[in-house]
């Protein structure tokens, strides 16, 4: 049953993190949730070492809510990535809670990553994502139906409709 769960809180989480896309820039989305989901990995891995060390039943408990909030956060930003439902198990029998440490790593260089590569792109003409990726004007070669002449299109580079 808890599988069926996880499997609709991850596919109403994926569908509002899409619908969440026409309303909010990507840019800010993706930098929100990468920080909600870095702070509920640092709650997880603190909520599973005091568990694993002590058998606190509210550090126990504090860990669930925790991969529960961990999961949402993610699912409206990435959707699923279906690999750790297969590598989570065995890294959990192999390593134990450590697992979340390398998965804070990820995050910390991810959140990186986010903030000096990913660039706005909503709004923005095919050509104007262009320079933002090349640096540079992109010229786009069109032939006119009328004279058969090559144009490249408005004066300023761009097509408009």
């Amino acid at each position: 049953m808890t599988t069926l769960y996880s499997l609709y809180f991850s596919l109403v989480h994926a569908f509002v993190g899409l619908w969440l896309t026409q309303i909010i820039n990507r840019r800010p989305r993706l930098l929100g949730t990468w920080i909600a989901v870095f702070c509920t990995n640092v709650g997880l891995i603190l909520s599973t070492a005091v568990y694993e060390q002590t058998g606190s039943k509210s550090a126990g408990v504090a860990a669930v809510a925790m991969v529960w909030v961990y999961n949402g956060a993610f699912f409206l930003s990435c959707s699923s990535i279906f690999f750790t439902a297969y590598a989570n198990p065995v890294a959990m029998r192999s390593i134990g809670w450590k697992l979340y440490r390398f998965y804070t790593a990820i995050l910390v260089v991810t959140g990186i990553l986010i903030y000096f590569v990913i660039v706005e792109t909503r709004g923005y003409t095919l050509q104007k994502i262009g320079e933002l990726f090349d640096g540079k004007r992109v010229h786009l070669w069109v032939k006119s139906p009328v004279d058969d002449k090559e144009s490249d299109g408005p004066d300023d580079g761009e097509i408009r409709a």
